[in-house]
């Protein structure tokens, strides 16, 4: 958990997040494969751009699909990602 706390603290001021352990220990202690083969700042990027979705909600329900950018999202990934 905590290189991914270090991983997100040095991402650009507009990517960043809560430090506190309550925001990243259900995100660090999902243990499946792919999580696993990821470097921090990737876990880091993906978080932080589920956060940003989330805050777009306003109590609404919505789905983003997408294939997620470096550039637009903070991370990169092999898969097509479902947001909710």
């Amino acid at each position: 958990m905590a290189a991914v706390v270090a991983a997100a603290a040095r991402l650009p001021k507009s990517r960043r997040a809560p430090t506190t352990s309550a925001f990243w220990k259900p995100i660090t202690a999902a243990s499946s494969g792919d999580m696993a083969a990821r470097a921090p700042a990737e876990l880091a990027g993906a978080a932080l751009a589920h956060l940003k979705f989330a805050h777009t909600r306003r109590g609404r329900a919505l789905v983003r699909v997408f294939n997620p950018t470096l550039r637009e999202d903070g991370y990169t990934s092999p898969h097509t990602v479902i947001e909710w």
